[in-house]
């Protein structure tokens, strides 16, 4: 619920967004076999803000290395 929240502390150091989306992709990784998935082909999609977050994604050091494989961004500009 607190998203991009920071309070520039220690104590809450913020990117909650981001960090729940590498929770997410974790996830994937672990249990993507039990729904018919591979996960060494992995795909994230977004649109602008969705992008952005995506491009954020692919060069953070806090990203594990192959939770994804392909990104696609999609945005009018």
């Amino acid at each position: 619920p607190f998203g991009f929240l920071s309070t520039m502390s220690e104590d809450i150091s913020g990117n909650a967004g981001v960090k729940d989306v590498i929770l997410a992709l974790q996830w994937i990784q672990d249990h993507i076999t039990a729904f018919g998935g591979d996960p060494t082909r992995v795909t994230l999609f977004g649109q602008v803000a969705g992008a952005a977050l995506i491009n954020v994604l692919t060069m953070s050091p806090a990203v594990p290395e192959g939770l994804f494989h392909r990104v696609i961004y999609h945005s009018a500009s």
